[in-house]
């Protein structure tokens, strides 16, 4: 995007991770002491040793909020060389934009000539054309990881003719190298090609259901038990929220109950469960009704266990 567009910065949603490079590890999880107005959010290096140029060139937006994008983007449209977004948010739970979200940030790059790129490392699996399918809005860039690489380590990127051709090496090589040991691995391309071709269109359909059930009857069990908890996500992700505050984007998120959080992760882990430690998961297509009643009686034993009867 830079090479594209002959301009240095970007911005990027406060929450949102998307992996771990200097470049890019700015306002993942910041301090609310140091992040600034909601509307308006500071850039915050993940940790020490960021450099400082790092940050001067990211600038943050709140995640599903589109007025405040707007206002954020246009006010630095003239040094930007792309917005990116997770169209899932995974690090605040799994978070789905508003489809008016990325409908608007569609519409705005767009007007501005700014290279829009969706992260889809983990959303390109709520559809068969992932993401961008699934809300019927067209990003120039997007990034690819996980799914495509059948369980292998992988990552990817494609987008729009114009972009890509900067690495075409053909016609007096290539404006922008992309060298790499493990590039073109082939038993990840292997891998990558059979997942793939295994997910048919009725498999995302079957995982859009089995999601659906899940955290409908997960929502069903915290009303029973009256917990301050949620759930979040689409199709076949999911998390739980330990807050009764609807989690929407970072600053939401970040009113979950630590302490209860960890409490489940282990607790689950004792139940058979295994989740990422800010208890985010997913179903497959392996999965089955009768394995999600499991999952939501050992949340509920979790739950019993800590007090909630």
């Amino acid at each position: 995007a830079r090479a594209f567009t002959g301009k240095q910065k970007l911005i990027k949603c406060e929450g949102a991770y998307h992996g771990n490079h200097d470049a890019i590890q700015i306002s993942v999880v910041p301090p609310l002491d140091e992040a600034g107005d909601a509307e308006s959010p500071k850039s915050v290096a993940a940790f020490p040793g960021i450099s400082d140029t790092a940050v001067d060139d990211i600038f943050i937006t709140p995640f599903n909020d589109i007025a405040a994008a707007e206002k954020i983007i246009r006010k630095h449209a003239d040094d930007l060389a792309a917005v990116i977004v997770e169209p899932v948010n995974g690090q605040c739970g799994m978070v789905p934009a508003k489809p008016e979200f990325l409908e608007g940030l569609r519409r705005i790059t767009e007007d501005l000539g700014i290279v829009l790129i969706f992260d889809e490392v983990i959303a390109f699996r709520i559809a068969y054309g992932g993401a961008q399918d699934y809300y019927g809005v067209k990003p120039d860039l997007t990034c690819f990881g996980k799914v495509v690489g059948g369980g292998m380590p992988v990552g990817a990127f494609g987008g729009r003719d114009d972009i890509m051709s900067l690495w075409d090496p053909s016609d007096g090589g290539s404006v922008v190298q992309h060298a790499g040991t493990f590039n073109g691995n082939p038993m990840t391309a292997v891998a990558g090609v059979a997942t793939l071709e295994s997910l048919t269109p009725d498999k995302y359909e079957y995982l859009e259901r089995l999601g659906d059930m899940l955290r409908s009857k997960l929502r069903t069990l915290f009303a029973e038990l009256e917990v301050p908890m949620s759930v979040t996500g689409v199709a076949s992700l999911f998390a739980l929220q330990f807050t009764p505050t609807e989690v929407t984007d970072y600053r939401t998120y970040a009113t979950n109950n630590k302490e209860m959080m960890q409490t489940m992760f282990i607790g689950l882990l004792n139940e058979g469960f295994l989740m990422s430690n800010r208890c985010a998961g997913n179903v497959s297509t392996v999965h089955t009704e009768d394995d999600v009643d499991a999952f939501v009686s050992a949340v509920k034993n979790v739950l019993r266990r800590s007090g909630y009867a």
